[in-house]
């Protein structure tokens, strides 16, 4: 789980990087799509495959996920 979420983060990191920043109405705009098709993709990845344990969703719900959420919220 801890690896493909890393993937995520990378892949999202990545993606933010590229965006351009001479407009930042547009450029925040981008990266909000971005964060909420990250989001889905987690979601996605989460139903399909569900958790091992409680130990693993605990450390997906308490540490993972709100690392992206903070982001959707520091914009």
């Amino acid at each position: 789980m801890e690896k493909r979420y890393n993937e995520y983060i990378g892949k999202l990191e990545e993606k933010t990087q590229e965006i351009e920043v001479g407009n930042p109405i547009l450029s925040s705009k981008k990266v909000i799509e971005l964060l909420m098709e990250c989001i889905a993709e987690l979601k996605q990845f989460v139903l399909d495959r569900g958790f091992k344990n409680i130990e693993e969703e605990i450390l997906f719900f308490k540490r993972l996920k709100p690392i992206i959420i903070a982001k959707l919220s520091y914009l």
